[in-house]
């Protein structure tokens, strides 16, 4: 069986997930991202967004730079490649291409789950947003929150190994942050782009 439309797909959904605030996946495929607000801070742009979560009801709030990578991850959300599937379905069906998949970087136990743990705990180990700010991130309470630091993070598991899929190392903004609507790092026709 060749796993790897079902490796990209999954990839990137995963990717999803870290970059957009460590969302559960059934609140990834519930939330309408036409709805996603784009906000100015100061300094940059960013996609916001608030939703409750459905496993605790407790609101979330997230907010992700806008670059090259986000942009092109917002519209795969947008073409909800889910298509029919339940977040049950869906998840087995990710973590099946991870779980199948030969690259020269070991990704088993990688799991779209993973996503959360890791975006956690990459705040965690930045040592600069609060336990309190992390625990509202995540839609936890903060003693709820122990549950998602892990030391090492399973972000460096999967960047090792989508950097051998075509596109997924290139360069994903110029030194202007400049977006090129054409360039997708994540194409997926087999052709490296860097």
């Amino acid at each position: 069986t060749n796993y790897r439309p079902q490796l990209v797909t999954a990839s990137k959904t995963w990717l999803c997930g870290y970059f957009f605030g460590g969302m559960a996946l059934v609140d990834l495929m519930a939330y309408n991202w036409g709805e996603i607000e784009q906000i100015f801070d100061g300094t940059q742009y960013a996609f916001a967004l608030t939703y409750y979560r459905r496993k605790t009801g407790q609101k979330a709030t997230i907010s992700t730079p806008c670059t090259p990578l986000t942009r092109l991850l917002l519209d795969f959300l947008r073409s909800r490649p889910w298509g029919k599937r339940n977040a049950a379905s869906y998840g087995h069906y990710i973590n099946a291409a991870f779980s199948h998949t030969s690259t020269p970087a070991d990704i088993r136990g990688i799991t779209y789950y993973t996503a959360r743990h890791s975006f956690c705990t990459a705040l965690v180990n930045s040592n600069s947003v609060a336990i309190n700010d992390i625990a509202t991130l995540m839609g936890r309470s903060v003693n709820g929150i122990g549950t998602y630091i892990r030391q090492v993070t399973a972000a460096e598991h999967l960047v090792k190994a989508t950097a051998h899929l075509p596109g997924l190392n290139s360069r994903i903004t110029d030194s202007y942050g400049t977006y090129d609507p054409d360039f997708d790092p994540l194409d997926d026709d087999g052709m490296a782009l860097d």
